[in-house]
């Protein structure tokens, strides 16, 4: 209340009634589609920022819109060298998007994360009550040792295992989670995948990444698993390669070469339509092609006839809402224009 008031003040901003249609108009004018949204106009009323919520955590927020200045702000020559973490601001001296070293804090109650110059002056200071972690570059490569923070792995029956027992191997890093609907049937897949990379001796191996929010869920979860696993205390090295990969969607299953070079991110995919095929491939050093016509569509469900996922091509209508179909849906026919969405395969 004390900031809205000062809010009221400082930027003359007046709260008077505006009727629907009214309202309507900013909408569309300003581009509005959430509320309650807080958008600061200068004076002649261009959009200063509508980071609003994000730059109200600066306590000088208010002044420096009221110089028409914003909170946020961004170096004027982006080093080419250096990674430019979208979406990410340093919350010292809020430059965003954050370019260059990134450092954070591992604490999943924290949102914290801190440019070079600004984190060896906090850690100097020591004004921040939680360890604060370096964050890998995705810029940078890193040997699968590196990846894994030179991190023990430990079997299901909790048996500890080292990382050297995977020099020369290509590696899987399979995120998932219990709690993951998609999982059940991919984890059926590569299990039986596994036993014939066993059989026939392929050098190839796979480290369970978990998402699992609970040791109970975590054991759960990994009791049935014939691969090694990373512990589930080890949250750093989780969050690192998290982040390091981008992991969005689950499950997700991140190939990577025995220098620890990315070789695909479309691994899942690939077990799910090539099977062991898809491992040899890799193990070639050489991607999994594939067709249009066998392209998995991991997250999206046939609002035709229920296939999940969606194998193939994938028609969208823009007319219903979020409305997806398969070949043989849409054969049957369709009230409104459909459109083909072209195969994620830039995703690697």
């Amino acid at each position: 209340m004390n900031i809205l008031k000062t809010l009221l003040i400082k930027c003359s901003v007046l709260p008077y009634p505006i009727d629907r249609q009214q309202a309507e108009n900013l909408n569309q004018h300003y581009e509005r589609e959430d509320i309650p949204s807080l958008i600061i106009l200068k004076p002649n009323c261009e959009i200063l920022t509508s980071e609003t919520d994000e730059e109200l955590i600066s306590t000088n927020a208010i002044e420096k819109w009221t110089e028409s200045k914003t909170v946020f702000w961004t170096p004027e020559s982006r080093n080419s060298s250096g990674q430019v973490w979208l979406d990410i601001y340093c919350r010292t001296c809020y430059m965003k998007p954050l370019v260059g070293e990134r450092y954070g804090c591992p604490n999943r109650e924290c949102s914290y994360d801190l440019c070079a110059e600004c984190y060896h002056k906090i850690t100097k200071e020591n004004e921040h009550n939680h360890e604060l972690i370096h964050f890998l570059s995705p810029k940078n490569k890193y040997s699968i040792e590196q990846l894994l923070d030179y991190s023990d792995l430990i079997s299901n029956q909790n048996e500890r295992v080292t990382l050297k027992s995977y020099e020369g191997k290509y590696i899987g890093l399979y995120f998932s989670g219990l709690w993951c609907q998609t999982n059940e049937n991919f984890a059926s897949d590569l299990a039986q995948v596994y036993e014939k990379v066993i059989e026939i001796n392929l050098p190839f191996d796979i480290i369970f990444i978990s998402t699992d929010n609970s040791q109970n869920m975590f054991n759960k979860h990994c009791q049935q698993m014939p691969w090694k696993i990373l512990p589930f205390d080890n949250y750093v090295t989780k969050l690192r390669l998290k982040t390091y990969f981008s992991v969005s969607i689950l499950p997700a299953f991140i190939i990577l070469k025995p220098t620890g070079e990315l070789l695909t991110k479309s691994g899942q995919r690939d077990i799910n339509i090539k099977k062991i095929e898809a491992i040899q491939t890799w193990c070639k050093d050489e991607k999994v092609e594939h067709s249009s016509d066998d392209f998995v569509w991991s997250s999206v469900t046939c609002d035709g006839c229920g296939m999940m996922p969606l194998i193939g091509k994938r028609f969208y209508c823009e007319t219903c809402s979020n409305y997806d179909i398969c070949t043989a849906s849409k054969e049957k026919g369709h009230e409104h224009e459909l459109i083909l969405i072209a195969p994620l395969d830039e995703i690697d």
